[in-house]
């Protein structure tokens, strides 16, 4: 155990959970689980955190790793934690700088990397132009990665995706300090992840430092990474016979967009999505989705979009209202293709699978709303199918 523990933020849109799935899987299969522990965002937006953190390095627990979201950030129980390690996963993606949401996000994250001492380390997307701002603001050292910006500290090179995976080449271009002072020379690390899409292979990377970091070399991360198992509702397929089911908790533009960028590379013959719509209380994110289902409508074969409000899933709090509703259906009608509008999600997924045909896909998109559209599903498959179990 280190003689001073280390503290490790894991902030941004998208991409958080996947990437603690990623770093928890390489510690799991090489024993290195006990010395580490990770909060996830329904424990750290809570002040008992600090207690639980307390806890677990009383235990012998050489690192904390802390799933932030913009409430966490929020809070003012994480001013009296000192981070020794800060990353942000994307910002820009949830919608344009003019949004007010993206403004106040950018904002808590601002003060938030104010707040990190000089001997703090910020691990920042370079392809994320808003991200890369918060540089900027931190005394600590900054390290950049990326896929598609060349001149990042970090980069991923020969990236090949397809439905099921993906591999790339991590190369580290420059020497980097770690947390623990230690000092990693350039090199390059060959991974193999069977997590499909260039999103997924961001997570990886921040996954593979992070582990770097912590004192892991290239063949125990190679090992974790090649073991990592799907992550329930991240492009998670639920059902594959004559058509297939896939599960997404997208819900945002940055996320919507990773999805698409993905399923381009599946064997399907049309698309027919079912979207759990939710209160964004955000004109504007609402109509950017709508018009990125109607951007890739050009894109992809999509033969239906069926939007319901999952009524009996979401709470009043959650549910959307009718100007919100009306933005995202005003673009999405753009598609061109059939639109419907089905309050009841249960109703929504049987009016899918009863168009669905050989070789068609469903996807099932949201986040509150669609997290009962997997056991719905398949109650509605077993009732066309005429099972009884």
């Amino acid at each position: 155990m280190p003689d001073k523990p280390n503290t490790v933020a894991v902030t941004g849109t998208n991409g958080k959970t996947t990437t603690l799935k990623i770093l928890e899987n390489i510690f799991k299969v090489n024993n290195f689980k006990g010395p580490y522990k990770s909060f996830s965002s329904r424990i750290t937006e809570k002040p008992s955190l600090l207690k639980k953190i307390n806890e677990a390095y009383q235990k012998g627990a050489g690192c904390a790793f802390l799933e932030l979201s913009s409430k966490a950030l929020s809070g003012y129980h994480l001013k009296s934690i000192n981070f020794d390690l800060a990353v942000i996963t994307n910002l820009s993606t949830i919608s344009s700088n003019s949004s007010d949401n993206v403004q106040r996000s950018f904002g808590i994250l601002t003060n938030f990397y104010k707040r990190l001492g000089q001997n703090s380390i910020s691990l920042i997307n370079a392809d994320d132009p808003l991200a890369l701002q918060l540089a900027d603001f931190t005394q600590g050292e900054v390290i950049t990665y990326a896929l598609g910006y060349p001149n990042a500290m970090v980069t991923a090179k020969n990236v090949e995706l397809n439905q099921k995976s993906s591999r790339f080449k991590m190369v580290i271009n420059s020497y980097l300090l770690t947390p623990k002072g230690k000092v990693v020379s350039p090199s390059v690390y060959n991974f193999f992840l069977p997590l499909p899409g260039k999103h997924n292979v961001y997570n990886g990377m921040v996954a593979a430092l992070m582990a770097i970091f912590c004192g892991l070399d290239c063949k125990l991360i190679a090992r974790g990474f090649s073991t990592v198992q799907p992550v329930k509702r991240n492009l998670e397929l639920i059902y594959n016979n004559c058509f297939s089911i896939i599960d997404d908790c997208a819900d945002n533009p940055g996320a919507l967009q990773s999805v698409f960028d993905t399923i381009r590379y599946y064997n399907f013959r049309n698309i027919i999505i079912v979207f759990s719509l939710q209160n964004n209380h955000n004109l504007k994110v609402c109509r950017l989705n709508g018009e990125l289902i109607a951007k890739w409508a050009r894109k992809l074969p999509l033969k239906e979009v069926i939007v319901t409000k999952s009524i009996y899933q979401v709470n009043k709090k959650n549910r959307i209202n009718l100007w919100e509703e009306k933005a995202f259906l005003e673009k999405c009608k753009e598609t061109r293709c059939r639109l419907s509008v089905i309050p009841d999600l249960a109703d929504a997924l049987q009016a899918a699978v009863s168009s669905a045909e050989e070789r068609d896909l469903i996807l099932l998109l949201g986040k509150k709303g669609m997290e009962a559209g997997a056991s719905l599903s398949e109650k509605v498959i077993q009732s066309f199918s005429g099972s009884s179990g």
